[in-house]
């Protein structure tokens, strides 16, 4: 028997209240018992004000459950006695009347007076009496308020699903994984050795959950446990088959009302081979050691831009449509990620809707923490890092909008008044709501050894290379700040090192990265007005940072491939004076990449490719 079979098998009332509401809601479950023993038990749901009286409430609640035994009773009475003629059957019929069924609230044995409103009638420890049967009043218990599972599930895939908690966190909760088998007789049968061995830890029973199988899951009786573990690949065996999932909601020794839910799709046949990204795994199978990090950038194609009409007709029509969905794409982006065994994650265009569901909390199972920003506007999507939490301590955080800073930070003062003056040019930067997301982090193994990470994703459009060179000296400018200041805190004898990630669009022979290598542009740079045709369209200024800085990957050939365009704009810069390069992630190859003309494709989830590297600390 596991540690809390009583619990769960106890009667509850659950009580939701938060502070604010003014109203409350009371569930529980009613039938089998008392006088409702012919009555399938159901779930009652109740919403009242928490400044109605207790006394109005349990009135209300005895009206609809008396109503439910009576129409049970009628149709019970009904089935017992046959009409003797054709008269009879249209004549009056004397159903016994039902009983109004009994409530009662007790706290210390005590019935709560019905004056009392139901916002201090309702605590923890009360029991509600329901025709002398007791259920335990549990405020705020534990729940699953909803979820789903993907609608592309794939062989040798952990399965993708989403589900929603209230009072509960993920990592208590008890997953049950069931295949739909067509003449089983038991959800336990042909356990395999993972099952039992993983049934042996958990805090409820094999056979409680059997039972919960039994009664909850539908079509009754043809659902076998596969898995007890938070993440269940299927194989290549399942194909075709079903997939339903029993989820316990658990925190502090309170078991909440268990969820099912079904998936709507088969399982599917697997992707083809060979995954080009299954090739680069094998150069990171091992973890970096102690005196180096790996790193990884990534731009997703966010689901906000791959599912308009535009990009599936215009930009990528060579791709089937269930390519491009999100549910297909964000199993490959997992897997390839975690394969890459990397310390340090930098994505771009992540779907904030997507981030904490889908990205966090899979990633946080594998040693992971991290955060979004998301991008200032309408377009809910942003640049996300993630790090190892055996690796670094997260010491703070310096997000910016680069265009709140630029006019915001007495630092820019200068830039500010500049493009100030120029309408034309001030227009197409006020428009941006580009993130900068920096981070400082702390090395477990090395006190003195703290980075500052930048992630960033920096605006498109080829015809404005100015901007984008004016947004990556916002950023170094923020970083230079933050280096000053970290210092400071952390008393260190040397600077933090600098690490800046992105998606740049920008090609290596652009400013961008003459202002990253050098460490300085000109007022006359050829950049400044190369597109422009108008004065208030540019302004031709001197930049400068302190850092001295190199790109990590080297020159890749292309870091986003699609038939229009293929270039590296996706960039890993590092600092040398406390930085090195030791190995990088090989790229796919031309073949790889255009095997189904471009990419994203059937084997690529994003029309970019991911870019990493192993750097080590200098002594």
């Amino acid at each position: 028997m596991g540690i809390l079979d009583a619990e769960l098998n106890r009667r509850k009332v659950a009580v939701r209240t938060l502070p604010g509401d003014e109203f409350l809601d009371l569930t529980f479950s009613y039938g089998g018992t008392g006088s409702s023993v012919g009555i399938r038990p159901r779930l009652f749901n109740f919403h009242r004000a928490k400044n109605e009286t207790l006394g109005r409430t349990l009135e209300r609640i005895s009206q609809n459950l008396t109503a439910r035994i009576a129409v049970r009773s009628k149709k019970k009475f009904k089935a017992s006695s046959p009409p003797a003629s054709p008269e009879a059957a249209i004549a009056p019929t004397s159903i016994p009347l039902t009983s109004p069924v009994q409530l009662a609230l007790q706290v210390n044995e005590s019935v709560v007076s019905p004056e009392i409103p139901n916002a201090f009638a309702w605590v923890n420890g009360a029991v509600l009496e329901v025709d002398q049967v007791p259920h335990h009043v549990v405020l705020n218990p534990p729940t699953i308020t909803g979820g789903k599972i993907t609608s592309h599930i794939l062989p040798d895939f952990p399965i993708d699903c989403s589900i929603d908690y209230e009072f509960a966190e993920e990592n208590e909760a008890v997953f049950v994984w069931l295949k739909h088998v067509v003449g089983s007789r038991s959800p336990v049968e042909q356990l395999n050795a993972q099952v039992v061995s993983a049934a042996a830890d958990l805090p409820i029973s094999l056979s409680l959950i059997e039972e919960c199988v039994k009664q909850r899951m539908k079509p009754l009786g043809v659902w076998r446990i596969v898995s007890l573990q938070r993440d269940w690949v299927p194989t290549a065996d399942d194909i075709g088959a079903n997939v339903g999932l029993l989820c316990f909601p658990i925190r502090d020794g309170q078991v909440g009302e268990p969820f099912t839910t079904v998936a709507k799709n088969l399982v599917m046949s697997g992707i083809p081979s060979p995954v080009p990204y299954r090739r680069r795994h094998a150069f990171c199978q091992t973890r970096c050691d102690k005196n180096s990090f790996r790193v990884v950038s990534y731009n997703l194609l966010a689901d906000v831009y791959a599912a308009m009409e535009s990009s599936l007709k215009e930009l990528f029509p060579y791709v089937p449509a269930e390519f491009m969905k999100i549910d297909y794409r964000r199993q490959l982006m997992k897997q390839e990620l975690v394969g890459y065994n990397a310390d340090l994650m930098c994505l771009q265009e992540v779907d904030t809707k997507h981030f904490e569901h889908h990205f966090l909390r899979y990633f946080r199972r594998h040693g992971y923490d991290g955060a979004v920003q998301r991008k200032k506007g309408a377009v809910a999507e942003g640049v996300a890092t993630f790090y190892r939490k055996d690796k670094f301590r997260l010491v703070s955080q310096h997000d910016i909008t680069i265009t709140d800073a630029m006019f915001e930070n007495p630092v820019f003062a200068e830039m500010a008044a500049a493009v100030s003056g120029k309408a034309k040019l001030k227009e197409s930067i006020m428009e941006r709501g580009t993130p900068a997301q920096v981070t400082v982090l702390e090395d477990l193994q090395d006190p003195s050894r703290v980075l500052v990470l930048a992630n960033t994703h920096l605006w498109y459009r080829p015809t404005f290379p100015h901007v984008r060179l004016l947004q990556m000296a916002v950023i170094l400018g923020h970083i230079e700040g933050v280096v000053k200041l970290t210092k400071k805190s952390l008393n260190l004898a040397r600077d933090p090192a600098v690490l800046i990630c992105g998606d740049f669009n920008s090609t290596s022979a652009r400013g961008v990265h003459d202002l990253l290598r050098t460490g300085s542009i000109s007022a006359n740079f050829k950049e400044w007005k190369e597109f422009c045709e108008k004065e208030d369209e540019y302004v031709e200024l001197s930049l400068q940072h302190p850092f001295r800085l190199f790109s990590a990957c080297g020159e890749p050939a292309f870091t986003n491939f699609v038939p229009q365009f293929q270039a590296a704009i996706d960039w890993i810069y590092a600092d040398e004076s406390a930085l090195e390069s030791t190995s990088v992630i090989p790229l796919p190859t031309l073949e790889e990449v255009s095997a189904n003309v471009a990419i994203p494709s059937v084997v690529f989830p994003s029309d970019h490719l991911a870019i990493g590297c192993d750097l080590k600390w200098k002594s």
